[in-house]
């Protein structure tokens, strides 16, 4: 809701400040898994600066990787396998609705990609064009691979497989310059990995 209003109003420094605070506070808290607190914080806070104000397809995608994994040390083990589901399907609802319906994911999608501070990765193809992946169709697939890792260990690599699969096939049957909600074919990807 917070960022359908900041969008509506395009309170662009506004999006900035809290673009730059959350990168910062989940690649603190994804690279503390790896390294020393304060030494994560600074380089979060470095990444953060260059995300921001200096950003390339390349900052951009090491970032959001990381920063879905920050995402998932916070959530993963407070969720647990129904809820996960339960979460993964009213996603694919809401992600449905908002970019076929409403259309106001398309809106974010585009107010962000203006300001070069978008929630997802950059996958460049053909002459200078790229396609876009949401930060919520990669968030959401590594919170329920990590409830599965969590609960049922390595056979959470099928659910990875079987995502990846629902994914790649989204991409080659979709056409271009068109918006498609990802997170109802991640999910049945996800599900049926699970299953």
């Amino acid at each position: 809701f917070i960022a359908l209003v900041l969008i509506k109003f395009e309170a662009r420094t506004l999006w900035k400040i809290w673009f730059f605070l959350s990168v910062w506070f989940t690649l603190a808290v994804a690279f503390n898994a790896f390294i020393m607190q304060n030494i994560a914080i600074i380089i979060a806070l470095i990444l953060a600066i260059l995300k921001v104000f200096k950003n390339n397809v390349y900052i951009h995608n090491f970032t959001e990787l990381f920063i879905y994994g920050g995402l998932a040390v916070i959530f993963v083990p407070i969720l647990n396998i129904f809820s996960i589901i339960i979460l993964l399907i009213l996603i694919s609802l809401y992600d449905a609705y908002a970019v076929w319906k409403s259309k106001h994911m398309i809106k974010m999608a585009r107010f962000q990609t203006k300001l070069k501070l978008f929630a997802g990765v950059f996958i460049p193809y053909g002459n200078h064009k790229t396609a876009i992946l949401g930060g919520g169709d990669l968030g959401f697939p590594l919170l329920f691979t990590g409830v599965v890792f969590k609960t049922s260990g390595w056979e959470a690599l099928f659910v990875i497989a079987m995502a990846a699969i629902a994914l790649w096939l989204l991409l080659i049957k979709s056409e271009k310059n068109k918006f498609y909600p990802a997170m109802p074919f991640i999910a049945a990807g996800c599900l049926v990995g699970y299953g």
